[in-house]
């Protein structure tokens, strides 16, 4: 088993930080794909936080967002860049049953159409199906969710676009006594089915347990155990094990802090090593109309273009929203992450490393609670060692969201 040194020195320097901050998206959550930097414009997703919203209340909703945008390298090419003007239609609709702090169920579908007026062979819809909710008895609580998504997005990993079915699901049982501990256990599974045979399947399957502490209002701790392995096409099954405590502090209204983080113990096909992990997040809202947010991660991720290699992810992403008079709201993110690629057997490391980053302002006007209209541009770019990743994109255009 190694240690690397770099790893030693930023688990020391994160370290104190985990035993007194806390909230991120929960342990369970690491690895997903959609955590990376998102270097196509999301345009359900500008806002301070960057995260889309999802409806809360009871029954039928239904949304749609259009947009009409330029994009300098639609592919996100190293060479031969194409440019075009892309419309993207995306409806989505959903259904509640229950109410979300006792028995509740929800299915969803999000689709979008996304055109290219220069490429119509390249035309292609993504669709998204979710189902999720949570069975209340007493002190127990079952939550669960399935997830199923054809998606033809580009992928940092394998560079460009990629044809791929996405798909799992999660359960987690969660035994709340009086007092201020709580106990859970979980099981989940993850899927990357991807079309392209370059290309290779991801399987991860993983289960855990956790103890929970609500010290006050303002502070809650975690500690969590969880035991998975990985599976990629064409490689040996990775196994691993995670400790990690992740913890919520709340010092005034307008201050959220938050850190997950802890070390990983990882078998590979050749040896074994041991890495830390971090999620953090920082909310902070100084005025009514002035928010502020700061997230930073690091992880492992096993490659699903690279055969036989994982890389460490580390990044961040920042962002401001402020909210000007008659509906008028501007918004500014930046973000940057770099993977870091090496071999996890006997072969030589292919030596690859991608630095990923993001600026994208937008200007935002509200006609009322449930309509909106963005104008929107950002620029991005994969500084990468290898020239078939590397692309330099430019997108500017304009966004109308409805609610109905």
């Amino acid at each position: 088993m190694t240690f690397r040194p770099q790893s030693i020195k930023v688990f020391a320097i994160f370290l104190p930080v985990f035993l007194i901050f806390g909230e991120s998206s929960s342990l369970w959550a690491q690895f997903r794909t959609e955590d990376r930097l998102n270097t196509k414009l999301d345009r359900r997703s500008l806002s301070s936080g960057g995260g889309r919203g999802e409806s809360t209340k009871e029954g039928l909703d239904v949304s749609l967002v259009t947009s009409l945008a330029y994009d300098d390298n639609i592919f996100q090419s190293p060479d031969d860049e194409i440019s075009s003007a892309v419309a993207q239609i995306e409806p989505s609709i959903g259904w509640t049953y229950g109410e979300r702090d006792k028995n509740w169920v929800r299915l969803a579908y999000e689709g979008a159409a996304i055109i290219y007026f220069s490429r119509s062979e390249d035309n292609r819809i993504d669709n998204r199906v979710t189902a999720e909710g949570e069975l209340r008895r007493k002190s127990l609580a079952l939550a669960y969710s399935a997830r199923w998504a054809r998606l033809g997005s580009p992928s940092a990993d394998i560079g460009g676009a990629s044809d791929r079915n996405e798909y799992g699901g999660e359960a987690t049982l969660t035994y709340s006594p009086r007092g201020k501990v709580s106990y859970s256990v979980l099981a989940e599974r993850s899927v990357v089915d991807q079309v392209e045979p370059t290309f290779f399947d991801f399987f991860q399957t993983s289960g855990g347990a956790a103890v929970s502490y609500r010290y006050s209002s303002k502070t809650e701790l975690e500690l969590a155990y969880r035991l998975g392995r990985v599976e990629v096409e064409g490689s040996d099954v990775q196994t691993f094990q995670r400790l990690g405590l992740q913890a919520l502090w709340r010092p005034r209204p307008k201050i959220s802090i938050s850190v997950e983080g802890g070390v990983e113990f990882r078998d590979y096909e050749s040896g074994s090593e041991v890495e830390p992990f971090l999620s953090a997040r920082v909310d902070w809202t100084p005025r009514t109309k002035t928010a502020f947010y700061f997230e930073a991660f690091r992880r492992v991720e096993a490659s699903g273009a690279v055969v036989g290699e994982n890389f460490n992810l580390t990044g961040f992403r920042a962002g401001v929203t402020q909210q000007f008079k008659d509906g008028w709201s501007a918004n500014f993110e930046v973000g940057r992450e770099t993977a870091d690629y090496f071999s996890i057997t006997d072969a030589p490391s292919s030596g690859r490393e991608d630095i990923i980053a993001f600026i994208r302002p937008s200007i935002r006007y509200a006609f009322s609670d449930n309509a909106e209209v963005i104008l929107l541009y950002q620029w991005s770019e994969n500084d990468s060692t290898d020239p078939e990743f590397g692309f330099d994109n430019q997108q500017i255009g304009l966004s109308f969201n409805y609610r109905f």
